[in-house]
């Protein structure tokens, strides 16, 4: 895991521009979360 640091927490997608990864269509949903956001449960 590589630590990077991103300004806008949000939902994102990301794809491929390589190879056999493009010919199929690899694609995904990378979500970053506000670290400051905290989850209140009951």
């Amino acid at each position: 895991m590589l630590p990077f640091l991103l300004p806008h927490p949000g939902t994102y997608w990301y794809d491929s521009h390589v190879g056999t990864q493009l010919d199929r269509g690899l694609y995904g949903a990378l979500v970053i979360e506000n670290p400051t956001y905290c989850l209140m449960t009951a």
